[in-house]
This record gives C-alpha cells, sequence and structure tokens, in this order.
C-alpha cells in the first residue's frame, strides 16, 4: 500500500525535473544536382543521347562510356531502331507476340498505336541520321545497378 502512494509522487517529481530533450535541426543547405552531358571522351554523334554521373577519370565508368557511345555511333541502334519500325508498320511476328493484333482486342489498339509512333520516333524516313532526334532527350545515367554484357 505504501507503494502505491509512493510511485504516483516518484512520477510526478520524475516528469516535473526532467528537461525535455532538444534535438537541433540540422541546416540544409540547397546544392545543385549534376546535370546530363554530352559524351564526354569526344565528339558526341548526331542526336546521341546525354551522359549523367559518369567520371571519365575513373577506368570503369570509362570502359562504359566508350560502350556506350560505340553502340550508338556504330550503327546498331539505328539497326535496331530500323528492325523496330518495319516490324511496327509490318505487324510483323514479332511485333504479334508482344503487341497482339486482332479484332478481339480492342484494348491493344491504343497501345499498339503507341508503339509504333514512339519506334518511328527512333528510327525516322532514312536520313542518313544514325537516329532519330529524340535520342537527344534520352539520358543514360550511371547511378544505380549496371550489369553490362560481359563482350
Amino acid at each position: 500500500m505504501l507503494f502505491s502512494k509512493i510511485l504516483p509522487l516518484g512520477l510526478v517529481v520524475a516528469i516535473t525535473s526532467a528537461s525535455p530533450i532538444v534535438n537541433k535541426p540540422t541546416r540544409l543547405t540547397r546544392r545543385d544536382l549534376p546535370q546530363p552531358s554530352s559524351y564526354p571522351l569526344a565528339e558526341p554523334c548526331k542526336h546521341e543521347w546525354k551522359y549523367l554521373n559518369f567520371d571519365p577519370e575513373n577506368e570503369t565508368d570509362k570502359a562504359r562510356l566508350e560502350q556506350l557511345h560505340g553502340l550508338m555511333c556504330s550503327g546498331e541502334i539505328r539497326g535496331l531502331a530500323s528492325n523496330g519500325k518495319y516490324a511496327a508498320e509490318n505487324i510483323s511476328p514479332s511485333y504479334k507476340r508482344f503487341f497482339p493484333v486482332t479484332d478481339d482486342e480492342d484494348d491493344w489498339s491504343d497501345v499498339q498505336e503507341s508503339v509504333t509512333a514512339v519506334l518511328k520516333l527512333l528510327r525516322p524516313e532514312w536520313s542518313g541520321d544514325p537516329v532519330g532526334e529524340i535520342t537527344e532527350t534520352f539520358i543514360v545515367d550511371n547511378v544505380g545497378k549496371f550489369n553490362p554484357p560481359q563482350l
């Protein structure tokens, strides 16, 4: 019984004599985020994408830059874009595999039109350009997981 009278008194004393915990907020500073840039190792290809978070002094980043630049400038992207555009315009079997074209699937018509439009943007009518102008808006960011194919 004495304990039941002392406990509330002890709690009151503890609460009244306690000081608040003051957590001073840390000062937030504004910093400029990195901006995407053109190919940093040489002259970029026409309509080449932009690069972000690559360090040209780092050997790994340099190898990745060269691989991506080579992919863009060698014509490999042009070939893929041309194949994709052809497949969409002619509704090839590979296109139908991923984007079925039947009267029963009316929900797919918007998807098919969108995919075809994007593929046409990637590879416009033949003009000698490696790829369409839309690729200039792409940004290849080196932050995150990157598992390039082993050559």
